[in-house]
């Protein structure tokens, strides 16, 4: 079949066997691509079009992490503080995250919190694919990297700034 990649196959054919791999890496990324532009041209103040911070998740990590870096770390665990802090933060929001984490996660997001909100929300989306792009190459099947890193749990990840990419590579690195 035209997708079939199996080493016979490839051994025989290995332009023929690359292109179809070729075509779905250009594909997803194209998509990613789409949707991250999509996101960031309809964001009105830092706000997307559903009225949730741009990189929703990472807003309340990187909440918690300015209470940390201001020395107020237990602040986050006050439901109403860290909602007036995410509101202060980013007017006109609609979410409600409230911190459910370890305080010692707080540490490993205070230099995060002392960036502006994009640059830290791009360094930790980065970061994390990194450390999870390094840990599939090492635990993963070999030869099938490119499919764990188009993972779609990666890209939710990568746009929400959710933190299971840095998940993945503890958990990983502890295998």
């Amino acid at each position: 079949m035209w997708f079939e990649t199996s080493p016979a196959v490839a051994d025989r054919h290995p332009a023929r066997a690359a292109k179809p791999l070729s075509i779905m890496w250009g594909a997803v990324i194209g998509l990613y691509l789409a949707v991250a532009g999509f996101v960031a041209f309809n964001t009105n103040h830092g706000l997307t079009p559903g009225g949730a911070p741009a990189g929703y998740d990472f807003s309340a990590l990187y909440e918690a992490g300015r209470f940390a870096l201001h020395g107020h770390a237990a602040d986050a665990y006050d439901d109403d503080t860290m909602i007036a802090a995410e509101r202060t933060a980013f007017p006109g929001s609609i979410t409600r995250l409230p911190w459910n984490y370890p305080p010692s996660f707080q540490l490993l997001l205070m230099p995060f919190a002392a960036l502006p909100y994009l640059a830290a929300f791009l360094l930790w989306s980065v970061t994390g694919f990194a450390l999870y792009a390094m840990t599939m190459r090492v635990v993963g099947p070999a030869g099938q990297h490119g499919p764990l890193l188009l993972f779609s749990g990666a890209a939710i990840n990568l746009l929400m700034g959710q933190n299971g990419l840095l998940t993945v590579a503890v958990i990983g690195g502890g295998v």
